[in-house]
C-alpha cells in the first residue's frame, strides 16, 4: 500500500514537472513565432 503511494506521488511529480516543461515550450515557440513574424513584416 505504502508502495503504491510512493508510485503515484513519483508519477504526480513527473507529471508536473513534465507539464511545466511543456508550457515553457510552446511559450518559447509562441515568442520565437511572433519575433519572427514581427521581424519579417
Amino acid at each position: 500500500m505504502i508502495l503504491i503511494n510512493m508510485w503515484c506521488v513519483h508519477i504526480n511529480k513527473l507529471s508536473y514537472v513534465f507539464l511545466s516543461c511543456h508550457s515553457v515550450v510552446i511559450c518559447f515557440s509562441v515568442v520565437l513565432i511572433v519575433c519572427f513574424n514581427h521581424s519579417c513584416a
